[in-house]
């Protein structure tokens, strides 16, 4: 059978990949955080788990073991994958709460896309595996797109250029990034890098309408990450930069296709 990334069989063939890659990437995630997760949740903080009268470790240890459950039932059971993202939920409403503390200064918002992944894949079974591969593609772009409406709602205040500095100098206090107090020091180049920042995710929508505008956003906010982890030491691919995966699997499935094409003309 020939594959074809526009047929049922390709993007069977990609959700499947990316559902093994993506489980395995987000259980050592989990597993890797263990303790810094336990130790960052206390009953007195507020927290789900407490009123729901279990403790937090349960429910963690319980995901830890329903996602490679899920994993290996989902052709049958694909709605595991609806609990693991309430599992989920409860976990990561409960670190965020904790960690923030009384004052919610931070909240680790790059985690929440993995509720929504895990919920976009117990769908398959109602969607069918291509409209589940767009969909997980869909949570991708629009989380940039909410961020750039989150940056222009209240006006055009982030782009002056101010805003960008003291974000960036405040990264440089608390955590030692030369490189990013010589992106900023000048107010102009703040200014520049601002509207660079801001104007691909507004621009967001227009990769729904051409497959190739598509790509050209998802490789460059990639790259955007890759250059706000190294400058910035910005860890917002820890848990959020394994949706791109999605992505990877289509290139694999291409290049399995192209090969096949090969053998077949030999």
């Amino acid at each position: 059978m020939k594959l074809n990334l526009k047929n049922y069989q390709s993007n069977e063939l990609i959700l499947l990949l990316f559902s093994w890659l993506y489980a395995a990437a987000i259980f050592w995630e989990l597993h890797r955080d263990t303790a810094f997760h336990m130790n960052s949740i206390n009953p007195s903080c507020g927290i789900m788990t407490a009123s729901l009268g279990v403790h937090p470790n349960g429910i963690y240890y319980l995901l830890l073991t329903l996602i490679p459950l899920s994993l290996l039932l989902q052709h049958r059971f694909a709605w595991l994958w609806g609990v693991c993202a309430a599992l989920y939920f409860i976990c990561l409403r409960d670190f965020v709460i904790c960690q923030s503390g009384p004052e919610r200064i931070y909240m680790a918002w790059n985690h929440a896309i993995v509720f929504w992944v895990f919920l976009a894949m117990s769908t398959q079974k109602i969607l069918g595996a291509a409209k589940t591969v767009t969909l997980i593609k869909f949570l991708l772009l629009i989380s940039y797109f909410a961020g750039g409406i989150a940056k222009v709602r209240h006006g055009l205040e982030w782009m002056n250029g101010w805003t960008l500095q003291y974000y960036f100098l405040q990264r440089h206090i608390d955590l030692n990034t030369p490189l990013a107090v010589e992106m900023v020091s000048n107010l102009q180049t703040a200014k520049i890098l601002s509207w660079l920042v801001v104007l691909p995710e507004i621009l967001v929508p227009l990769a729904f309408l051409n497959k190739r505008l598509e790509w050209v956003f998802v490789i460059s906010f990639f790259i955007f990450q890759i250059i706000c982890w190294y400058v910035l030491k910005l860890k917002w691919m820890h848990y959020y930069g394994w949706t791109y995966l999605i992505y990877f699997s289509m290139v694999l499935v291409w290049l399995f296709q192209k090969s096949r094409q090969r053998k077949s003309l030999l």
